[in-house]
């Protein structure tokens, strides 16, 4: 199993298909997601023999939740998939984690269409001249470990060379995230690794001052 490594810049890439990122019949859950719902979704997982498994719409889960997922799957490689839905069911933003890799309580909610994540684009657009996409995430610093975020890629991005920023508006300063490694998959989506959280730019190449 797993999903090859690396990945170059851009491109479409093989390997293991992903669940559909489309909506699916499971009910959304809304909140935390408790330590006993990570077990039994984790041990259903591996009792399946995927060991990957998808929650929708959920705000946060603790460490103790990703830990009881790893005990529950009993050596089984897990990998989850934590989906932030639009208003029809379409996934706007999903945060793939890895629960072994677990060292903090993270939040797992993410929006490219929030307030935030407008005010964010509209402050780029002003100071820069580069197009540009924004992933605001409810989690805020680090997530303590790579994950993988995939949203759909902007229209007026396709086909360009991305590079990825995380700007933290405390200090109103950003940075590139090292280690994108992003792809893109066969239904539009941007695929990137980060470990940093808070408000991601994803923009045309490097970004440019006005």
């Amino acid at each position: 199993g797993g999903s090859g490594g690396g990945g170059g810049s851009g491109g479409s890439k093989g390997g293991t298909s992903l669940p559909a990122l489309s909506p699916t019949g499971s009910a959304p859950t809304t909140g935390p997601v408790s330590v006993k719902e990570a077990a039994d979704l984790a041990k259903s997982a591996a009792e399946n023999g995927s060991g990957r498994f998808r929650i929708r719409n959920a705000e946060s889960i603790s460490l103790e939740g990703m830990r009881a997922m790893v005990t529950a799957a009993g050596g089984t490689p897990l990998k989850f998939y934590a989906d932030s839905t639009l208003n029809n069911g379409a996934v706007d933003v999903r945060i793939t984690v890895d629960p072994t890799l677990a060292t903090k309580d993270i939040k797992l909610s993410a929006s490219t269409i929030s307030a935030r994540a407008r005010s964010v684009k509209a402050l780029f657009e002003k100071w820069c001249s580069n197009t540009v996409q924004v992933v605001s995430c409810a989690q805020q610093g680090s997530f303590g470990m790579p994950v993988e975020i995939a949203v759909k890629l902007d229209s007026g991005l396709v086909g360009k060379p991305l590079v990825f920023y995380s700007y933290d508006k405390e200090s109103n300063s950003y940075r590139k995230i090292a280690g994108a490694n992003y792809w893109i998959d066969g239904k539009g989506f941007v695929h990137f690794t980060t470990e940093i959280a808070v408000d991601i730019v994803g923009s045309e190449g490097e970004l440019v001052r006005r």
